[in-house]
């Protein structure tokens, strides 16, 4: 018996090798859009990431501003 197990274990590792990891990744992505829930909910924290790093890339092109802005900001506070 034991003998068996060890041949099973190997024929599943074997087609684990022969599927590849190119369709290991779209399968273990496609979980993200399988339902309509995991959808939006993948689908809102794809669009929070692209817009949060668009925003601190647009910050990054002006970063000489920021220091007025420190600066205008010190002043109506005190």
């Amino acid at each position: 018996m034991a003998q068996r197990s060890a041949d099973n274990g190997q024929e599943q590792q074997d087609t684990t090798r022969k599927e590849g990891c190119g369709s290991r990744f779209w399968r273990e992505t496609t979980l993200l859009v399988r339902t309509p829930a995991l959808r939006r909910i993948t689908i809102s924290l794809f669009g929070c990431w692209f817009f949060t790093g668009a925003t601190f890339w647009g910050m990054s092109l002006s970063g000489t501003s920021f220091r007025c802005v420190s600066w205008c900001l010190k002043e109506e506070l005190s």
